[in-house]
């Protein structure tokens, strides 16, 4: 039986909508591999025709030893984006606190200019307090207080964009 309480139930008005084909993606890990073969399993991702293809944002490896090498995720994708054709690029997903939400903004339209409009954009609140203890980076007490500005941004505050 549906759940007549949920405020989007068709009993409430809503029209019902059918579900929308399935995806796929794949998401590289960008530590503990070369770039001419993260480079490569980028264009077979592509190649394969798979829709999404993603790598993370960190600034350590968070698998195994965090101090192994690790390519950083935006100026990954922007590589992507020349050595691809039609697979859509994203952060799984953007850590928040690394980074000026001005310059998220900037990064993600380059992006999705170089790409051809296949840049997708997913924010984060952070989670590996290591990354912002090395940086110098303000970790905060919770994922909520990492992406406390994002409230002001919906609430028309101009101000909040760069925190």
């Amino acid at each position: 039986m549906p759940d007549m309480e949920c405020p989007c139930h068709p009993a409430h008005g809503y029209p019902r909508v059918p579900m929308s084909d399935v995806r796929l993606g794949v998401l590289l890990w960008s530590q503990a591999t070369d770039w001419p073969s993260f480079e490569a399993g980028a264009r077979t991702v592509d190649r394969l025709g798979y829709d999404h293809l993603w790598t993370w944002d960190h600034l350590y490896a968070i698998f195994g030893n965090p101090y192994q090498p690790i390519f950083e995720g935006w100026m990954t994708l922007a590589a992507w984006a020349k050595t691809t054709a039609r697979t859509r690029l994203g952060l799984l997903v953007g850590a928040n606190t690394f980074r000026n939400p001005g310059l998220v903004a900037r990064l993600a339209t380059t992006l999705d200019h170089l790409s051809g409009g296949r840049a997708i954009l997913g924010l984060g609140g952070a989670w590996f307090e290591l990354e912002h203890q090395a940086h110098g980076i303000d970790f905060g007490r919770s994922a909520g207080e990492r992406l406390d500005w994002l409230d002001r941004v919906g609430a028309g505050d101009p101000g909040a964009a760069t925190r």
